[in-house]
C-alpha cells in the first residue's frame, strides 16, 4: 500500500530555517524547544486490500482515525499525542531524543471487531531551534490474533437451536460466537491478544441429531498478526455398526490461516487438535449452561507422553469434582525423562478475582516473590528446593488449595497441570466447584 504522506510546510519552517542560516548555532543542542515536521511522517498500513475490504473490523480501517504518539526515550513516556488527522504542521517539543508509535485500537484481551495494530519509528534527535523533517514510512502492522468462526452447510442441517462456540487464547478472557457472528457471508471476528506462546482453544456447544454436542478443538503456535477462520462441520463414523451406537456423530474442525498483511496463507485446511470427544451430556451430568468439561487422559492411556499422573490418596477424579474443605487432591507424579521433569505449571482460571494474581504457578522457574509462600503457605515445594526440575517422582498435594477455594464461596475454579520431559508432555485438567458458601 502507498505510504501516505502530508506534504506540508508552513511558513514557520521556512522563518526558522533562514535564521538558523543568518545566525548559525554553536554545534547541535539538546536544549530548549525543537519542532517536528508533519511532512516528515509517512504512515503505511500492512493490510492486503482483499482482506481489507472483505473481512468485518478491517473494512472501515483510516490511517487518519491512527493515534499519533511523540514518546521521550529517556523516560519512555509519551509526551504528545494526537489523532493523525489533527497532528499539527509543526509539533513543538523539547530537545531530546524521541520514537514515535503509530497505533489503532487497544490490545484488548479480547473483543469484537477490535483490530490493533502498531508502527513504530526509529529513534530521533529533536534539537533546539531545529526542525525534523526526514523520517522513514512507519509500517503499522496487526499485533493481535484475528478469529471468525463458520459452521458447514451440511452440519447446520442437523442442528437444533443455535450452537455457541466459545474461543480463547491461552488462559485469557474468551469471546462467544453466536448465530450473529457466523451465519453470514462476511463473519464478524474475534480479536484476540497475542501472549508469548500462543494456543488458540475453540470449544463448540450445539444440539446435533437429537444429542447434545460438546467438543473442544485446539491449535498450538497461533501468531500475532494471523486470520484465523476456524469451520466447523459434522463427522459421522462409516462402519456397519453406524447408527446401532451412541456417539457415532462428532463436530470436527479445521482451520485456514492467512497473514493480514500479504493474505497468503500460512496453513490451509489444517485440522485442529482434539481435546475431548464427549457426544452426549450423561444423565446426571452439570446444569444447563454449565460450561462441560474436557476429559484429559488417564495415566493408564497408552498414548499419554510425558510425565505420569496417579490420583494416589485423592478424593478426587480427572475433570469435575463438587469440593469441600477436606477434599483431597494428591498426585503421584513419575517422569522416565532423562533429565527428569522440565516442565511442571499451574494454570488456574478462577470465577473469584482473588486469585487473579496466582493465575500462573510455575514450580520449575518459580517466581522468586512466591517462594515464601510456594514453602510455606501452599506447601507446593518441599521445604529444601526451590524448584521441581530435574525431579523423577513427585508427591504432589495441593489439598490446601480446597480450603482456601472453600473459603471464597460458591464458584468454579479451573486447575490446568502441564507437564514436561523429553519423552513429551501431558497435560491434566480439574474443575473444582464449590457449591456453597463454607465462609460461615
Amino acid at each position: 500500500m502507498k505510504a501516505k504522506n502530508i506534504n506540508i510546510i508552513c511558513g514557520l519552517s521556512l522563518i526558522l530555517a533562514s535564521c538558523s542560516v543568518e545566525t548559525p548555532f554553536q554545534g547541535p543542542s539538546l536544549q530548549g524547544e525543537g519542532y517536528f515536521s508533519k511532512s516528515a511522517l509517512g504512515v503505511e498500513l500492512e493490510v492486503d486490500e482483499t482482506i481489507k475490504s472483505t473481512r468485518a473490523g478491517l473494512s472501515n480501517l483510516n490511517v487518519d482515525d491512527f493515534d499519533v504518539k511523540f514518546i521521550n526515550t529517556s523516560s519512555n513516556q509519551p509526551v504528545k499525542q494526537f489523532m493523525l488527522r489533527d497532528l499539527p504542521d509543526i509539533v513543538t517539543l523539547s530537545a531530546g531524543n524521541y520514537r514515535i508509535e503509530v497505533t489503532y485500537n487497544e490490545d484488548q484481551e479480547a473483543a469484537w471487531n477490535n483490530p490493533h495494530f502498531k508502527g513504530v519509528s526509529r529513534n530521533f534527535d529533536v534539537r533546539a531551534n531545529e526542525i525534523t523533517s526526514d523520517l522513514e514510512t512507519i509500517s503499522c502492522s496487526l499485533k493481535n490474533v484475528m478469529v471468525s468462526v463458520v459452521l458447514d452447510s451440511e452440519l447446520l442441517k442437523h442442528i437444533e437451536g443455535e450452537p455457541e462456540i466459545e474461543v480463547w487464547v491461552n488462559q485469557g478472557q474468551p469471546l462467544t460466537f453466536k448465530k450473529e457472528h457466523y451465519d453470514s457471508s462476511n463473519p464478524i471476528p474475534g480479536f484476540f491478544k497475542q501472549d508469548g506462546v500462543c494456543t488458540l482453544t475453540a470449544q463448540f456447544r450445539g444440539n446435533v441429531d437429537g444429542s447434545q454436542i460438546s467438543e473442544i478443538k485446539t491449535l498450538d503456535n497461533v501468531e500475532a498478526g494471523n486470520h484465523y477462520r476456524l469451520t466447523f462441520y459434522r463427522h459421522s463414523y462409516q462402519g456397519e455398526d453406524q447408527g446401532n451406537i451412541e456417539g457415532d456423530i462428532k463436530v470436527d474442525a479445521k482451520v485456514d490461516v492467512n497473514k493480514v498483511s500479504t493474505n497468503v496463507p500460512e496453513d490451509e485446511d489444517k485440522p485442529l487438535d482434539d481435546v475431548t470427544w464427549p457426544t452426549e451430556e450423561p444423565e446426571e451430568g452439570p446444569d444447563p449452561g454449565q460450561t462441560p468439561t474436557p476429559n484429559p487422559p488417564t495415566p493408564d492411556d497408552p498414548e499419554t507422553e510425558g510425565p505420569s499422573v496417579d490420583l494416589g490418596e485423592s478424593t478426587v477424579e480427572f475433570g469435575e469434582n463438587i469440593v469441600t474443605p477436606d477434599t483431597k487432591v494428591i498426585l503421584d507424579i513419575h517422569s522416565d525423562g532423562e533429565n527428569g521433569i522440565e516442565t511442571f505449571k499451574i494454570i488456574i482460571v478462577s470465577s473469584d478475582e482473588t486469585l487473579a494474581d496466582m493465575k500462573e504457578i510455575d514450580l520449575v522457574s518459580p517466581n522468586p516473590e512466591m517462594l515464601d509462600d510456594l514453602h510455606g503457605f501452599l506447601g507446593l515445594l518441599p521445604d529444601d528446593k526451590d524448584t521441581l526440575a530435574g525431579e523423577k517422582d513427585v508427591h504432589f498435594d495441593i489439598s490446601k488449595f480446597m480450603s482456601m477455594l472453600c473459603m471464597l464461596g460458591e464458584g468454579t475454579h479451573k486447575f490446568i497441570i502441564q507437564l514436561g520431559d523429553s519423552t513429551g508432555e501431558n497435560e491434566i485438567e480439574f474443575l473444582f466447584i464449590v457449591d456453597q458458601d463454607w465462609s460461615e
